[in-house]
C-alpha cells in the first residue's frame, strides 16, 4: 500500500492544525492555484477533490475555510475554472480595485441576500520594529461610505476595443473641429459617424457586429 500521497498530506495538515493552541476560527487558502498543485482548475473532478479536502479541514477544526482565488479574463464571469467550486461554497465575494480604493461585492450568499457592495481601502499601520530598527507594517481595512465607493471599470469587448481604435485612427486622419452645441464644447475634433462606420468595415469589422 502507498505510504504517502494527497490523503496522507491532508491527515498531516489536519493533525498539525488540531495541535495548535486555542480554537482555530479561520483557515485561509492562499491561493487556490497553489494549493490544487497538479490538479486542473477547469476539471470538475479535480475541483471536487479540493472541495472535499477543504471540507475535511473545516469539520476537523470547526473553522471557516476562506479560499483566495482569481477571476478569469472576464471579471464579469466570476472565478476562473470549474463551476463546481461556486456550487460548493457557501459565499462568494468578489474584490475589485480602482487605484487605492477597493470594492467587495457579494456574488453568492447561500443563507442570505447577495448583490450588496462595500467600498474600502487598506490603511498601512506599524505593528512593531525589526532588530535593525526598520518598521514592521501590516494593514487594516478602512470602510468607505457609498459616495466614496469606486465605480466598476467597464472594459470594452474585443469588437468594441477594435472599433474604438478605428475611431482614434479616423479622428487622426479625417477629423475636423466641431461647431459645439447640444452639450458639446466647441473646437473638439469630431468625425462623421458614417465615416467611422466605413472605416470599421474596411478594417474587417463586419456589418453584423454591434
Amino acid at each position: 500500500a502507498e505510504t504517502d500521497g494527497p490523503t496522507t498530506d491532508l491527515q498531516r495538515l489536519v493533525g498539525t492544525l488540531e495541535r495548535l493552541p486555542g480554537p482555530i476560527r479561520l483557515v485561509v487558502v492562499d491561493t487556490l492555484a497553489r494549493v490544487i498543485g497538479e490538479g486542473e482548475e477547469n476539471s470538475a473532478r479535480d475541483m471536487g477533490v479540493l472541495v472535499t479536502n477543504l471540507d475535511s479541514i473545516g469539520r476537523a477544526t470547526g473553522a471557516l475555510v476562506l479560499i483566495v482565488h482569481h477571476s478569469g479574463k472576464d471579471d464579469g464571469k466570476g472565478a476562473r475554472g470549474s463551476t463546481a467550486l461556486r456550487a460548493a461554497v457557501d459565499a462568494e465575494i468578489q474584490v475589485e480595485a480602482s487605484g487605492q480604493r477597493r470594492l467587495a461585492t457579494v456574488r453568492k450568499m447561500r443563507d442570505g441576500e447577495d448583490g450588496q457592495s462595500y467600498g474600502f481601502r487598506l490603511q498601512s499601520v506599524e505593528i512593531g520594529q525589526r532588530p535593525d530598527g526598520r518598521p514592521i507594517t501590516s494593514c487594516v481595512v478602512e470602510h468607505l461610505d457609498d459616495a466614496a465607493t469606486p465605480q466598476k471599470v467597464v472594459r470594452p469587448t474585443r469588437q468594441g476595443a477594435f472599433a474604438l481604435q478605428q475611431l482614434h485612427n479616423c479622428l487622426a486622419e479625417s477629423g475636423y473641429p466641431g461647431k459645439g452645441g447640444a452639450g458639446q464644447p466647441a473646437n473638439v475634433t469630431v468625425v462623421a459617424k458614417e465615416a467611422w462606420r466605413k472605416r470599421c468595415y474596411a478594417a474587417g469589422l463586419g456589418g453584423g457586429d454591434s
